[in-house]
């Protein structure tokens, strides 16, 4: 600890001069007592050069010794690269002045392995790292008695993880690349390890795993490796490149398919809640897959996700009020908020955004997927029709126990009232839209009839129950368009060639990009 200059005291007490001196030590010794050495603990990769052998690699360990402060135990595993040769062997190690010393005994064989028997079982093999900028740690390392004596360099780099979202026709997955240090072979590059885990849905589904080894160089933008097998066990795999475009989205062809990988720059914080369309709730009681898709996708990118249990006859009002309190208990609980809505779950969600801003402020993006944010042609059949009043009530009050309204609140007139009195905030929530259409000759889709009689009467194309237009959310940051996907098919599999998980992955990688770019 510094010394500091002891106070004069007179009678009348600490002059201000004195007091000045006084608060600089008490600052400087606070500085000083602060200090702290830099977070060494844990796992770096490893890359040096034998004087004989020639370049090697692999990862140290660096575990502290409590309750010493600076003090390691540490443990090397490496291969050489010429023979293909392992070794690991273990040491000490203590951190002080910016510089590590090490130190390894080499009373067993893998000190000998790690200079491929270059000096005698006596010997102790040494070394002194400088922590450089970076974060890495540079140094030299050498070997002192046994009768030989050898020298070689060694760089110790902290090891880094960068996680991808995968996407791939009928396929969503994670992948994660771990960065081992510099590559000798491949300038610029690092040596990375890859290990994929995707779900494959259709026929033939189920997991697909995949690991290798190659180099990433994210300057350049280019990924190189090779799976260690392929899957099954098979031959070796052929080796994969992904390259990085305009928009920062990795592409290359992994294991016979197009694959996207995008940068995960944060998705653990996330749930996705996932709101269903009308008159949907006994759909899965009865073995109706609808949405079980698009949710095991979400799940397959890393994402939680959860569907809500909304009364879907319910009204906009009373559904709304109920994805408010569910937005609600997941900002209380720390999680960002994230809606995935289909048909008049789009209503549902868009209108409990727009009917109070503290929820819209919890929400940091949504995707609604054919919303009926601006009516429906058959809502509005219904709704002219005093003979359909009957079954209308017969079915939504008395056999769901829901209401009519969750009917008639999709009428155009309804939505273009209720949208100029709460307009949803397009501007504070980042928003992807997914429109369709379809208009098949003959088909099997129950909508079919639905689609020509509004093509015969509006001259409108529709995915049989909303024409696109109505579909529409003003302001939204993306919106795609698909044509031959009727008003089910996003959530179930059909005659489209569109399939629940494309549709997910497409879209929901689009707002994620735009919630990242906005910081919402």
């Amino acid at each position: 600890m510094s010394q500091c200059p002891s106070l004069h005291r007179s009678h009348s007490g600490p002059t201000a001069a004195a007091v000045l001196v006084s608060l600089l030590c008490l600052t400087a010794g606070g500085a000083q007592a602060s200090a702290q050495s830099p977070d060494l603990a844990g796992a770096w990769a490893v890359s040096g050069r034998h004087p004989t052998s020639g370049p090697y690699s692999g990862t140290a360990t660096l575990q502290p010794l409590t309750p010493a402060p600076g003090r390691f135990a540490i443990e090397w595993a490496v291969t050489f690269e010429r023979t293909g040769a392992s070794a690991s062997w273990s040491g000490d190690g203590a951190f002080a002045g910016n510089t590590l010393t090490t130190t390894t005994a080499s009373g067993g064989p893998g000190a000998v392995d790690r200079l491929s028997g270059a000096f005698g079982s006596a010997a102790t093999v040494k070394g002194k790292y400088e922590l450089r900028a970076g974060g890495r740690l540079w140094g030299a390392w050498w070997t002192e008695g046994g009768g030989a004596s050898a020298r070689g360099t060694e760089t110790l780099t902290r090891m880094t993880t960068q996680e991808f979202l995968v996407s791939a026709p009928d396929l969503a997955g994670r992948a994660t690349v771990r960065l081992l240090g510099p590559s000798p072979s491949t300038p610029g590059a690092s040596r990375a390890e890859v290990s994929l885990e995707a779900r494959a849905f259709g026929r033939g589904g189920g997991t697909r795993s995949l690991s290798g080894s190659g180099t990433f160089d994210p300057e350049r933008g280019r990924l190189e490796w090779r799976p260690a097998s392929a899957p099954g066990g098979g031959a070796a795999a052929a080796a994969c490149v992904l390259t990085r475009a305009a928009d920062g989205r990795y592409s290359g062809t992994v294991d016979g398919l197009a694959q996207t990988w995008v940068a995960d720059r944060g998705t653990q914080a996330f749930t996705v809640l996932v709101v269903p369309g009308l008159s949907t709730n006994s759909w899965n009681r009865i073995g109706i897959p609808y949405l079980d898709e698009n949710i095991a996708a979400l799940e397959a990118l890393g994402l939680s996700a959860r569907r809500l249990t909304i009364q879907t006859e319910a009204s906009i009002a009373r559904n709304a009020a109920f994805i408010q309190r569910e937005i609600r208990a997941e900002a209380a609980a720390g999680r960002r908020v994230l809606l995935f809505a289909h048909s008049k779950g789009g209503s549902d969600s868009t209108a409990a955004c727009a009917l109070d801003p503290g929820v819209a402020a919890a929400v940091s993006g949504m995707v609604a997927i054919q919303p009926v944010y601006g009516g429906s042609p058959v809502a509005d059949f219904a709704r002219s029709q005093p003979l359909l009043l009957g079954p209308i009530r017969l079915v939504f009050e008395r056999i769901f126990k829901g209401q009519k309204e969750a009917v008639f609140d999709l009428a155009s007139a309804s939505r273009r009232a209720f949208v100029a009195a709460h307009p949803y905030p397009s501007n504070r929530i980042p928003t992807v839209v997914i429109r369709s259409s379809f208009d098949r000759r003959i088909s099997r889709s129950v909508l079919w009839p639905s689609q020509k009689l509004i093509k015969r009467y509006l001259g409108e194309a529709s995915d049989g129950l909303v024409i696109p237009k109505d579909q529409s959310i003003p302001g939204a940051a993306v919106t795609f368009d698909y044509a031959d996907l009727d008003h089910f098919e996003p959530g179930l599999r059909g005659e489209s060639p569109h399939r629940p998980v494309d549709l997910t992955t497409r879209s929901i990688l689009a707002l994620l990009e735009k919630v990242w770019a906005s910081g919402n």
